[in-house]
């Protein structure tokens, strides 16, 4: 480990890097900056309230708000206070800066457009419910959503309505706009397509559940899921492009050509090549250890199935201000859905023109990517909450019914199956020889891929929930006994350990030779 630095509360909102320096808010009402190398304080800054807001920095300044109800704007080199502004309740809500101004939400259910340099007050709008979601400026308007059900569009320098919209249950999510639409969800699971001139509806695709998760951009394609059980593919959104930079913080991206719109929050930036838009060794190593999904020999599988190892993007777009100046062609239409007995707490993984994912009514399934026809199931005695794992000729997931599978991915035919005494929650990440996962029986597994004999398993003291990651020949992650582990990959001897003050149930990220945890 570089080093750690641990604050008096909390920390529930995503970190800000800019100039060598660390900015994160914590539970015990302050604001902290710290050297991004060594990890000591440089200046702490001390609300009145639980800071929840990821900070977001412009010329200098830093902006964020506070459970104290207030918006902060601070000198960002030496945290010195430059004006604060009070609203009538809790401050939730990430501020955006475009246009000269600092647009934010308030739980007092309006919308704020202060002056960015002295915080006085350009205009606020009234809305009848909580304002919690990051807003969208588009063309010198923004939009966002409320808790009153209504989705707004005012002009960015009066603060006039444009229009409003009226979904059928409250906007918890921020907005996402493509050039003339803006694309947002309900917590009715309504997947709404709005006209972004007039703010009429020009679609409407009803789900069975609550949207809450973000959605997926694959080969001119956005998956979207419910609470409902529901995975649903719809036509169209814009590839990856070259020139887009990767943030690993939050799985961010933002195109690099917007760094005055987008306001630069990342960590390591990570490339793809200018010159050809393809992925550098390092950014597809990074995807790896973030995910678990990509193969181990990822440069090679490139050139074969470039599919299973698109980015995920923040927002559905290269902005993290939710804005891309190429729009899908509208009205988006469902291309096909699948239905699952009881519901889909996994997500799914793209292999060539194959989809695969696991449910809780006890059943595993591929579809075709195409049209979503069933190619095969396979039925197992528990629920799936494991993410797969899928190489060339195999798909790798773990059940609650305390067994871990291996089955041919073209026919969905039993390969091998091996027994652990817990249940198998931690997706497993896999290396050309082993795959490696965690259960409820507090030891990590390492087994052969062929034949699923046991290699080596590692002994923890709590329940292992986390999905391991590979770098540099090491097998890293985490258990509920607090402790991060590296253990060597090939004989699973112990290398390391960290102990920290909680629970340990996320996947680690590694980069650049570090490594990247929460607890």
């Amino acid at each position: 480990m570089l080093w750690e630095f641990r604050t008096k509360g909390r920390i529930l909102g995503s970190p800000l890097y800019k100039r060598g320096i660390v900015y994160i808010g914590s539970y015990d009402d302050s604001m902290y900056a710290l050297n991004a190398k060594k990890g000591t304080l440089i200046w702490k800054f001390k609300t009145k309230g639980n800071i929840y807001s990821t900070p977001t920095y412009y010329s200098g300044r830093l902006y964020f708000g506070s459970y104290d109800n207030s918006l902060y704007s601070l000198d960002a080199s030496s945290g010195k206070l430059l004006w604060r502004y009070e609203t009538g309740a809790d401050v939730y809500s990430s501020p955006i800066v475009a246009d000269g101004k600092v647009f934010f939400g308030s739980d007092d259910k309006n919308f704020y457009a202060l002056n960015v340099k002295n915080g006085s007050l350009v205009w606020k709008f009234a809305t009848r419910g909580k304002v919690r979601g990051q807003a969208t400026y588009a063309d010198e308007r923004v939009i966002f959503g409320s808790h009153d059900k209504n989705v707004y569009c005012l002009n960015a320098g009066n603060g006039v309505l444009n229009w409003q919209f009226t979904a059928d249950d409250k906007v918890d999510a921020g907005t996402l706009v493509y050039k003339n639409y803006v694309y947002v969800g309900s917590d009715a699971g309504s997947f709404y397509g709005i006209g972004l001139d007039d703010g009429l509806k020009a679609w409407r695709i009803k789900l069975e559940g609550k949207i809450k998760s973000r959605p997926l951009i694959s080969d001119n394609h956005l998956y979207l899921t419910d609470t409902g059980g529901f995975l649903r593919v719809l036509e169209t959104m814009t590839p990856v492009e070259a020139g887009a930079v990767f943030y690993q913080t939050g799985m961010q991206a933002y195109d690099e050509r917007d760094y005055q719109l987008a306001l630069f929050q990342f960590t390591d930036a990570l490339k793809l090549d200018p010159d050809n838009g393809k992925y550098k060794e390092m950014i597809v190593k990074a995807k790896a250890a973030l995910s678990g999904v990509v193969e181990p020999d990822a440069k090679a599988s490139a050139k074969k199935d470039r599919s299973s190892r698109d980015w995920n993007f923040y927002r559905g777009s290269l902005s993290g201000l939710g804005v891309n100046d190429k729009a899908p062609r509208p009205p988006l239409k469902v291309l096909w859905k699948i239905k699952a007995a009881s519901g889909i707490r996994t997500s799914a993984v793209v292999k060539g023109n194959l989809i695969y994912l696991g449910t809780t009514d006890n059943e595993f399934l591929c579809f075709n990517l195409k049209d979503g026809s069933r190619e095969w199931s396979f039925k197992t005695s528990g629920p799936i909450f494991s993410n797969a794992f899928v190489d060339d000729e195999n798909v790798y997931f773990g059940c609650n019914n305390n067994y871990f599978y291996a089955l041919n991915r073209f026919s969905g035919k039993p390969v091998w199956k091996y027994q652990t005494k817990g249940k198998i929650n931690s997706s497993p990440v896999a290396s050309q020889r082993l795959v490696f996962f965690g259960s409820y029986d507090e030891d990590l597994y390492a087994v052969d891929k062929n034949n699923g004999k046991l290699v080596w398993r590692f002994k923890t003291g709590g329940p292992v929930l986390s999905t391991p990651i590979l770098t540099d020949h090491k097998v890293i992650f985490g258990s509920n006994d607090s402790n991060v582990y590296a253990v060597d990959e090939d004989t699973g001897l112990e290398l390391w350990r960290y102990k920290t003050a909680g629970w340990l149930r996320n996947a680690a990220a590694a980069a650049n030779g570090k490594v990247y945890l929460a607890a």
